[in-house]
């Protein structure tokens, strides 16, 4: 009876909740306050591409340490492990989020890349959670996860990672006056907001 009622419930995405559990370390479980999520702990409403597949109001999750995709079981509350062979896309709430399988010398690894635009060009991210312990100024035994994040372009049949504004002049060098005036315009709204600005200068000079 009880499978009958979970069956109905899942519906059409019943076939996802088949999965794996994550494997989990307790040793490794963060006491700072910080997550191995990419952005939060808590699991948000979704959209996933699965074995070509769209499947919809899902609540998901990334596992940004070990670039993995969890779904939540409504019925049972678990995480679920779903197979990175068969997910395309997926969606965070309104993040849009690719899984890059690279083709030989593109420059970019295989995984999970958040899409910050999409045109002639294209603009990746990638969150990484990256373990750390030690003792804090107390003594005290410290464990969490630090957050980095990359980006990159998609221009003229390669990636590049951008790290500084210098990485930008070099890819637009020939478009240098167009860099430099939409930079000068945008610079001072989104000084603090590096995502923002580079959001803003792609897609400008991508018009």
């Amino acid at each position: 009876m009880d499978y009958t009622v979970y069956m109905e419930a899942a519906g059409e995405n019943s076939i996802l909740l088949r999965g794996a559990s994550p494997v989990t370390n307790v040793i490794r479980t963060p006491n700072d306050g910080s997550t191995f999520f990419a952005y939060s702990a808590d699991f948000e409403i979704g959209n996933l591409m699965f074995r070509h597949k769209n499947y919809y109001h899902l609540l998901l999750n990334l596992n940004a340490e070990l670039d993995e995709l969890y779904l939540k079981d409504p019925e049972k509350g678990t995480w679920l492990l779903l197979n990175k062979n068969f997910v395309d896309f997926f969606y965070l709430g309104d993040r849009k989020f690719i899984h890059h399988r690279p083709l030989v010398n593109q420059g970019l690894p295989y995984g999970y890349y958040e899409e910050l635009y999409t045109g002639n060009v294209k603009l990746y991210k990638k969150s990484k959670r990256i373990y750390y312990q030690g003792l804090n100024t107390r003594g005290e035994m410290q464990r969490g996860f630090a957050l980095s994040q990359s980006y990159y372009l998609w221009k003229e049949a390669k990636w590049t990672i951008i790290n500084k504004q210098a990485d930008l002049k070099k890819i637009y060098k020939n478009q240098k006056n167009e860099l430099n005036s939409v930079i000068r315009e945008v610079n001072h709204t989104f000084r603090k907001n590096r995502e923002q600005l580079l959001i803003e200068v792609v897609s400008r000079l991508d018009q």
